[in-house]
């Protein structure tokens, strides 16, 4: 009886570039926030997969998420689901950390970019970050803490557009977007102007304080 051994070359580039991509030091990812939790990271690619860190070393990757993060503070939930498995850490083990990091996260790149992200839920594109309602409140906050601005439904902006001109009458050129209308008093999407008259300022602090209707006002 004769035994055949075969042996295959090891590619050792390939396992090379395989094992820098488990690392965030050689990911290309960049920083755009800090937090006592972890980092929010511009995606290298942004065509690829989101990535997920624990101190530095790949624990998952997320299809439809914005940002990447590497978690500096895992949580006991997310400690446990490391010892059982480093490779492919399910989501539920690393949402509440990932929260924690956006919501910490006062940054401008990334309150633009959440806020950006935004103005594509009419058009079905918007990333699982802003789905998430705490966080979405949380960049509408910052947007509002950084310029004056009003928040509008679809519904407003198509079908109140004196309303709109009305509160922007001596502002400069803005970016107007909309907020879901199934989450109308509680998850804005922003309209952003740079909004001067006095008049205006009231009518915003009853919109944003009060969360009225445009169609409420006269």
């Amino acid at each position: 009886m004769s035994i055949t051994l075969q042996f295959t070359p090891i590619r050792i580039p390939l396992i090379r570039s395989r094992l820098k991509a488990l690392f965030l030091r050689y990911s290309g990812d960049e920083e755009l926030g800090v937090t006592q939790f972890g980092t929010v990271l511009r995606r290298k690619d942004n065509r690829g997969r989101a990535r997920i860190y624990v101190n530095g070393l790949r624990v998952a990757e997320e299809d439809n998420f914005l940002f990447s993060y590497n978690i500096t503070s895992p949580t006991a939930a997310l400690r446990r689901a490391l010892n059982r498995e480093r490779s492919n850490v399910g989501r539920s083990a690393y949402t509440d950390r990932v929260k924690s990091i956006l919501l910490a996260c006062d940054q401008d790149d990334v309150i633009d970019a959440l806020v950006a992200d935004l103005q594509n839920y009419e058009r079905g594109t918007q990333h699982d970050e802003t789905q998430w309602l705490d966080v979405s409140l949380h960049a509408c906050k910052q947007l509002n803490a950084r310029r004056k601005v009003i928040f509008l439904t679809a519904f407003e902006l198509a079908y109140a557009a004196d309303f709109v001109q009305r509160a922007t009458w001596n502002a400069s050129s803005g970016t107007c977007a909309t907020r879901p209308e199934t989450k109308s008093c509680r998850q804005p999407f922003a309209v952003a102007r740079s909004l001067r008259s006095a008049s205006t300022a009231a009518v915003l602090a009853a919109l944003t304080s009060g969360g009225r209707r445009a169609g409420g006002f006269t």
